[in-house]
Formats: structure tokens, sequence, C-alpha cells
């Protein structure tokens, strides 16, 4: 249980991570 807690946040952080970086990627096909 604590290893399936532990591959949760990996993926949550590398979730923020993909959304941060499609989110700067579209700002920087805006401008």
């Amino acid at each position: 249980k604590s290893s399936l807690s532990a591959l949760q946040k990996v993926v949550d952080a590398a979730h923020r991570n993909y959304s941060d970086a499609v989110s700067k990627n579209g700002q920087m096909w805006q401008t």
C-alpha cells in the first residue's frame, strides 16, 4: 500500500508538470 501511495504521488507530480508545460507551450504559441 505504501508503494501505491508513492506511485500516486509520482503520477500527480508528473501530471502537474505536464499540465504546466502544456499551458506554457500554449502561451508561447499565442504570443
